[in-house]
């Protein structure tokens, strides 16, 4: 992804099977640009941020005005190409802290359809795929993310591991949240995944 131009585009971790709820890590790109557009980008960050003290399934509280800011954006702003898509990623994001996944599914799928190789609306519609219970199809688009490479592979990996464990491979699913906790090692989440599974020898 271009670091030094377009609108930065955020995910969200789902919540997880069990016990322990996963807080969701904060994107590490760069916005610039004004408008509209930015005001999504940012309200999409204060989304990602708020998840990051979250521990369960409950909704993250997300303004009426951020939504606004990004339908304004969409409706009323000429934009590039990256930054209509980006800005569909970023009211994805948000629709997903209302756990709004059918219309944050809708979006990311507008995203790809502008720009097929933008890894984080692959990532995100994935993330949107599980929260709809639909795994294998989640698995599949979170693969490609990955494959597009991501800018945060560790939230990739942690929800294809949900999904993994939630269509009974645990070994797929371990191997997932194993990646995640090395690639992010301060983010305890899947550090507290891998405790609930025991390792036996063949």
């Amino acid at each position: 992804m271009d670091m030094m131009r377009g609108l930065a585009l955020w995910s969200l971790c789902l919540a997880t099977i069990g016990s322990a709820g996963p807080a969701a890590a904060q994107s590490a790109t760069t916005v610039l640009g004004g408008g509209m557009a930015q005001a999504c980008s940012m309200a999409a960050m204060t989304a990602v941020r708020a998840a990051e003290f979250k521990r369960s399934r409950m909704r993250i509280p997300i303004p009426a005005d951020a939504l606004i800011a990004c339908d304004r954006a969409l409706q009323t702003e000429t934009l590039t190409t990256r930054d209509l898509a980006a800005t569909y990623v970023n009211r994805g994001v948000l629709l997903m802290g209302r756990t709004s996944y059918a219309q944050a599914l809708s979006d990311y799928e507008r995203a790809v359809r502008i720009k097929p190789k933008l890894a984080e609306a692959h990532a995100n519609r994935g993330a949107a795929l599980v929260g709809l219970s639909r795994n294998q199809e989640g698995i599949d688009a979170i693969t490609l993310g990955l494959a597009l490479q991501t800018e945060e592979p560790e939230k990739s990996y942690y929800n294809r591991a949900i999904a993994r464990e939630r269509l009974d491979d645990l070994k797929g699913a371990y191997l997932d949240y194993l990646k995640a906790s090395e690639l992010k090692p301060d983010w305890e989440d899947p550090q507290l995944q891998i405790t609930r599974f025991t390792l036996t020898p063949k």
